[in-house]
């Protein structure tokens, strides 16, 4: 059975996927909202973890619990944390494609590395 971690699994794609791969494999559970972590970790089975993916020592802390879970690190991480906007580009805001390019870049990057 894989150790699966996943990203983003509080809401939308995040969840759907960790409710499906928890049906076959271990998943392990990590987003921003713990209220909802913890009710998808309990109708699952699955193990969670309460981390901001952007935040290089959140996600340090998020690696060591998921190693000790594991036993090892992830087979596979679902990286499906992420922002977008709806407004036009002349409306966007500089802080807010910050913000999107932590969730959607930098985020990935720190969970892989």
């Amino acid at each position: 059975m894989a150790c699966i971690l996943v990203a983003g699994a509080s809401r939308g794609i995040g969840e759907a996927v960790a409710r499906k791969l928890a049906t076959e494999h271990q998943v392990l559970l990590l987003a921003r909202s713990e209220a909802q972590l913890e009710a998808i970790g309990k109708e699952t089975g699955s193990q969670w973890c309460v981390a901001d993916a952007t935040d290089a020592d959140q996600v340090r802390k998020a690696l060591v619990w998921c190693r000790e879970q594991c036993g090892d690190v992830p087979d596979v991480i679902v990286n499906c944390a992420g922002i977008f906007s709806l407004s036009p580009i002349a409306e966007a805001k500089v802080s807010d494609l910050r913000e999107a390019l932590e969730a959607n870049v930098v985020a990935p990057f720190l969970l892989m590395r």
